[in-house]
This record gives structure tokens, sequence and C-alpha cells, in this order.
């Protein structure tokens, strides 16, 4: 019946014996026939519309001399292995000859039929597929220069679960350099999770942060710590959202984690330059007048919290300095400050004011009787001279104290008190230690 119908089709002028005919002549699909030679016997007009040329002429002839010679070999593999009991027989692609010698991409599926006189006829048809091989071709080129680009990323992307776990569903290459670990050690929690990287104490912090982006329907943005698979802290800083359905159901979270250690270490140093003075470790000025204001802050809010304030003056520093050389003058103050902050307690404050002036603040509780002894202590340890190649330093220093309570302190007022009475001390001699007292103002 198949050959009956097709034979119609090279008789243009005929009337179609049936619709089939019709169909089969009208198909977007080339329909063809093979003999037991893999000679052309049928072909429909969608030959000649895809590679231009004639049917009749074709007729008759070898099929391969139609394909790319490329391909030859692997048609005559697919058409020699038919067998009349095969039904579902997989296609093949295959490249086709035109007239003007591009070739066209296309789809093979044929079946074997034994006909009456006991030769086997191979009938089937041919899809073009350029279009659709090119555009495969170039979504398989934008992935792989997408995932290349992914990869050569110096953080990592990911889609993980809502899960304490943070189960992860893809990760990007940039895992190996930020973790330690390939991603297939994560992903689905393999070999660890990407939680049990998370630094213990910012685990919590990172899950409410995650919740409350997603509350809000929002990125979320957070700064914490991650242990690698080698032990070594970093600092990461991570950008996500979550993923939702149509109708709002979450579906995962998606995002991007960087290695911020570097910028977050050189940031640190840049505030510990800040905060801190580089040659003696002591606070800079304004980090001290800070504290200083937070305690004042503190005790009018509750009158409890006491502190006090210790202004220390060293003597005859200042033409030490002048006649000295550089490397002396740095070994001066060094050894100096270093003589305090073994004297003073963790939670004090020391700030030097002058080259020959520091401050101390001391808020943990305290009698007068225990900043008498501090200053006492002071006194001593400065009497230690200070030893260089060709010279020996005697230091003597004098003392002054303001307390924190009353209800108009301020910065000024308590470092002008604590001057007042370090100026009292030194008038009497120096190596000595006063406690503030109004009557100062007048004496002085």
């Amino acid at each position: 019946m198949f050959s009956k119908i097709l034979q119609q089709l090279t008789r243009p002028k005929a009337k179609l014996e049936s619709p089939h005919a019709f169909l089969l002549e009208n198909l977007p699909h080339i329909v063809f026939e093979l003999d037991s030679e893999y000679r052309w016997i049928l072909l429909n007009k969608a030959w000649h519309q895809l590679t231009g040329l004639p049917r009749n002429s074709c007729i008759g002839e070898s099929c391969y001399q139609y394909f790319h010679p490329e391909d030859n070999d692997q048609v005559r593999r697919y058409l020699q292995s038919l067998h009349p009991s095969q039904t579902n027989n997989q296609s093949i692609e295959a490249r086709v000859l035109t007239k003007i010698g591009i070739s066209r991409r296309i789809e093979i599926n044929a079946v074997i039929i034994v006909a009456p006189d006991g030769q086997p006829l191979r009938i089937g048809s041919m899809t073009d597929i350029t279009e659709r091989v090119a555009e495969e071709e170039l979504l398989h080129a934008n992935n792989r220069s997408l995932s290349g680009l992914l990869n050569d990323l110096s953080g990592m992307m990911y889609r993980c679960r809502n899960d304490r776990n943070w189960t992860m569903e893809y990760l990007s290459g940039g895992c190996k350099e930020l973790a330690g670990c390939p991603p297939s050690d994560i992903i689905n929690n393999v070999k660890r999770s990407w939680d049990s990287l998370i630094h213990s104490e910012d685990r919590d912090m990172v899950w409410a942060e995650v919740q409350s982006g997603l509350r809000d329907s929002h990125y979320f943005d957070i700064t914490y710590r991650i242990f690698t698979v080698e032990g070594k802290k970093k600092w990461v800083w991570e950008r996500g959202k979550g993923i939702f359905s149509a109708d709002g159901e979450l579906l995962g979270l998606e995002g991007y984690i960087t290695d911020i250690t570097a910028e977050k270490l050189r940031n640190e140093r840049l505030l510990n330059d800040r905060l801190y003075d580089s040659q003696t470790g002591l606070i800079q000025l304004p980090l001290f007048w800070d504290r200083l204001s937070r305690a004042i802050m503190r005790y009018h809010t509750s009158h409890n919290d006491q502190f006090s304030l210790l202004v220390i003056q060293l003597h005859k520093l200042i033409d030490t300095f002048e006649h000295s050389h550089d490397a002396f003058g740095k070994q001066i103050t060094l050894d100096l400050s270093s003589r305090m902050i073994e004297i003073i307690n963790d939670s004090d404050s020391i700030s030097r004011l002058k080259s020959d002036r520091y401050a101390i603040l001391i808020e943990r509780p305290h009698d007068r009787d225990s900043l008498e002894a501090l200053a006492q202590k002071i006194l001593e340890t400065m009497r230690t001279p200070i030893q260089s190649a060709d010279k020996t330093l005697f230091i003597t220093c004098s003392i002054g104290c303001s307390n924190g309570i009353g209800i108009n302190n301020t910065i000024d007022s308590l470092m002008h008190n604590a001057v007042i009475a370090m100026d009292q001390a030194g008038a009497q001699g120096g190596s000595r230690f006063e406690f503030y007292d109004p009557e100062m103002t007048i004496r002085g």
C-alpha cells in the first residue's frame, strides 16, 4: 500500500487515488523508500524543498552519495541494522548534501518491510533539524561559557534548601578555593554540610538573618566566619535570596559567597591604627575620650557605675627628648608605656595626652585606698632608671586624680580637676599623688 501511494507522487498530472497520497506528498518531512541495494525508489516533494534536487533525477541512485562523506558509515550501519521484526527502531542524526553544496542536519527514522516478491524495502522519514541543532549547540556553548565564568569566580554560586544544614543542591567550582573541598563533598551533605563549616558562634546569627530576609522578601547580606576543611578560619560575605513558586511556596535559596578575609584584616588593621598608637600600643585619644564620655553617661543614668580619672606628669622628659637621638626617645616612650600597661587592670584605659603626660581611666569597682595603692605603684615603677648604651635616665612624676561622682561632670571638668590635683602634687616636690579637692583651685 505504502509503495503504491508513493508511486503516485512521481506522476503530478495523475489524479491522487487516496487522501493518503496527498498527505504523504505534503508532509513537511521527507518520506522515502529504498530498495535492497539502498537506492531511492520514492521521495516526496519535501526532498526537493530541502535539497534543491529534483526527485526524478535522484530516483534509482544510491542514497549514500547524498549524505556527507563523514556520515556515510553511520547511515550505512543504521540502514543495514534494520530488521523486519523491529518496530520501534531508534533514529540517527546525519547530514544530507544540498544542490548548492551545503549540508543540512537531519534526523532519520526508518523501518524495513518485506515486499510481496520477498525483497526487503526500507521506508522512513527524514526531518530537518538544522535550526534545532544550531540552537542546542548555542545553548551548550552558552552553558559552557556560563559554567566557566562561574567556576572562575573568586567565590562560589550556590542553590540550597532552607534547612539548618543549608543542604546544597548546586555549588560552582569556587567551592574548592573557598572551603578547601570539591562541591561534590558538600552537595546533599555527602561528606559535610555547609552549616558544619560555619563558626559555631555565627550559626544562629546566619540562620536568623536568612529567615528575616525571607520574611521580608528581600536579599540578605551576611558577614560571618567559616573554617575550611583544613581548619583555616576565613571571613566570608554572602548575598542571597529566596526562590518562590508562582503560588508563593519557598523552593530554596540562591546566592553567592566570597572570601573577604584579606579585606576584613585590612579594615581591622586600619581601625586598629586609628584606635591604637602603633608605637606604644596605647589607645588613641579619640577612643579614650569616647570611653570617658560613655563612663559619664552611664553614671548619669544609674549613679552606680563609678569611675575615676588619673593624670600622670613625667618631669623633665621634654628636655630629655630634645637632647636625645630619635632611637633613645622612642626607647623611652616605649619603656614608659610598657610599664604603665603592666600596672593597670585589663578593664582600665590608658592614653598619652602629650609626650610627657598620660591619662588613665579606672572603670572597675574601686575606693580611695585602691586608687592610692595604684598611684604609689606607678610612682615606684617610674623610679626605675631607663638604660641605653651611653645614658641612664631617672624619671619622676606627679599624679592627680578626679573622681567621676558628680551630676555636672564633663570631660573638660574632669580633666581640669585631675590636672589641678596633678599640679598640686608637683608643687609639693613631685613623686606624689593627690586627689582633687575643690579648695585646690584657691590654694593652687
